[in-house]
């Protein structure tokens, strides 16, 4: 009975912190399944599906609104993205302890260790809405905590989603977080677009802690506890790094 009234309750900012605070502290998450397990759940379905745990009905009633105007594959393309990254756990740490030391910031820019649960709390307060529409160059658009996700957005894999709503969620923080212009002589690819010019567009950022720096930092996490391939993940780190132009990061990786 309280549980339920607590769910009532969820959309309220306040409450729906309590409750995340509360769960962080309890075993309600302990059976989430782990990224690498590849699952064809339709979550947008939870609330009424028999088979979905009470901890995975609680994460559903977290999430932000979803617009009408999105279809029931891209609902539960958008919220596989959010279960993707509430449903991540450490292994153990595959890199050397004093490599690992040197390169995370993600304590540093998050201001709490990796941790999938406490990843999705950050990210569902800085989102308050999702819908479908025109973002022209870009995947998603944010616009004061709404986010716009262009048509490309719902072709990307579940890791890139999960990136892509990291990213965007940064931006809620603030104008200081805003891009600047890539130089003219750009030549980096996006690895959610290999066909983008990115040359003298606003795709780039000044500072390290940015939307592409907090992207870059969770996937060295990715890399450090073996979440995902390593290729793969490597990949996209260095392509987020190349985004911060005014003092590039010494933090690249070479395989």
């Amino acid at each position: 009975m309280i549980l339920g009234l607590y769910l009532n309750e969820l959309k309220k900012k306040y409450v729906t912190i309590v409750i995340l605070h509360f769960c962080l502290h309890c075993s309600l998450f302990t059976t989430l399944q782990s990224p690498q397990k590849k699952q064809h759940f339709d979550y947008t379905q939870c609330p009424k599906n028999a088979q979905c745990s009470r901890e995975k009905k609680l994460a559903f009633y977290m999430l932000p609104k979803m617009s009408s105007n999105l279809s029931k594959q891209e609902s539960q393309a958008i919220t596989e993205a959010f279960f993707y990254i509430f449903n991540l756990k450490k292994k153990s740490l595959v890199l050397p302890l004093k490599t690992y030391q040197q390169k995370s910031r993600f304590e540093k820019y998050f201001g709490f260790p990796f941790e999938g649960f406490q990843l999705g709390i950050w990210l569902i307060n800085r989102i308050h809405s999702l819908k479908k529409g025109d973002t022209g160059f870009y995947t998603a658009i944010n616009h004061d905590k709404h986010l716009i996700l262009g048509t490309s957005f719902f072709q990307l894999s579940v890791l890139d989603r999960a990136i892509a709503l990291l990213h965007e969620a940064k931006h809620s923080e603030g104008s200081k977080f805003s891009h600047i212009r890539c130089p003219n002589d750009f030549h980096f690819l996006s690895h959610r677009n290999l066909e983008a010019n990115l040359a003298n567009t606003l795709s780039c950022d000044s500072r390290p802690d940015g939307a592409y720096g907090i992207t870059a930092t969770f996937l060295f996490e990715m890399i450090a506890y073996n979440l995902e391939n390593r290729e793969l993940l490597v990949g996209k780190y260095n392509s987020e790094l190349a985004r911060i132009i005014a003092k590039q990061p010494s933090c690249f990786f070479n395989l």
